[in-house]
């Protein structure tokens, strides 16, 4: 019974580890590789690294 509330906790933890960081990811690459920005003057779009 113990290594099953293991298991199951250590699935948990993992599962929490892998989506913050699949979060913070998604966060970089959104900011650097993506177009999110968009002047309001001339409309063109850019991403942070066009700078």
């Amino acid at each position: 019974m113990g290594g099953l509330a293991g298991a199951i906790l250590g699935g948990l933890a993992g599962g929490a580890v892998g989506s913050l960081a699949g979060a913070r990811m998604g966060e970089e690459i959104d900011a650097r590789v993506l177009d999110n920005f968009e002047c309001h003057a001339c409309g063109h779009v850019f991403s942070l690294s066009d700078h």
